[in-house]
């Protein structure tokens, strides 16, 4: 249900290449460069991508990757456990962790909750939390289940032999200073970047359509997005809106 690119449509998961396996729900908007410097055929999935950047840079390889994701690493060789989150959180990893124990990590808590080692039971601060939206953003670890976490955006956690290990690998920072010439100049650069983002994210197992909320936001992704299409020959992008009664 999550093969929503080409490249992850044909490839089998969990993924094995020397010593490695992966499981990942990923969709990796630098592929192209990742293959590139990884020396891999373009056609390449995502689980493959994350393999190969672990294999040459290490727990440093999320760092690398640019897209939504969330994977779970086994390095037999090493014997290590590497899981780690996008940026931003898109895509959600679950975990449960009984210190010289246990270590369940899943997408979802349905999973993880039916080990019998971990018992059923609702987080009532947590719910709190969600229904009170001016703290939902608080505390990014909680679940709706007791015994059950979230693993942060932007964060890697790694177990072996010495324990289980949580960080941070990327965080937002101020770069130097843009200088252009004028206001159109301005304009110009933003919507080169913006148009190479959009970009990025048409790949799709079959036509890829956008959601119209009715803000600036949205729709400058579907201005820009039907632009493309048409450059491309492509039909029109399908739009949805969500409506209440």
């Amino acid at each position: 249900a999550l093969h929503s690119t080409p490249e992850a449509a044909g490839e089998p998961q969990p993924l094995a290449r020397d010593g490695v396996v992966v499981a990942a729900d990923a969709r990796l908007d630098n592929r192209e460069e990742l293959s590139r410097e990884l020396a891999l055929p373009p056609a390449t999935g995502d689980a493959g991508l994350i393999a190969a950047a672990y294999q040459r840079w290490g727990e440093l390889c999320p760092e690398r990757l640019e897209g939504d994701f969330a994977f779970v690493l086994w390095d037999g060789r090493a014997r290590r456990l590497l899981c780690a989150r996008d940026r931003f959180g898109v895509r959600p990893l679950h975990l449960h962790h009984q210190p010289g124990r246990l270590l369940a990590v899943a997408s979802e808590p349905a999973a993880i909750l039916v080990l019998k080692e971990i018992p059923y039971r609702i987080n009532e601060a947590r719910i709190a939390d969600f229904l009170v939206t001016r703290l939902e953003g608080v505390d990014l670890t909680p679940t709706f289940f007791e015994g059950i976490e979230r693993l942060p955006p932007a964060h890697l956690l790694t177990a072996d032999n010495r324990g289980v290990r949580r960080q941070r690998y990327w965080e937002l920072t101020p770069g130097p200073e843009l200088r252009r010439a004028s206001d159109e100049a301005f304009a110009e650069a933003f919507l080169e970047v913006f148009t190479a983002a959009v970009r990025r994210r048409l790949r799709g197992v079959d036509t890829v359509g956008a959601m119209l909320s009715g803000g600036m936001d949205s729709g400058s992704v579907i201005a820009v997005a039907r632009e493309l299409r048409a450059g491309a020959g492509e039909g029109p992008l399908p739009v949805f809106s969500a409506v209440g009664p």
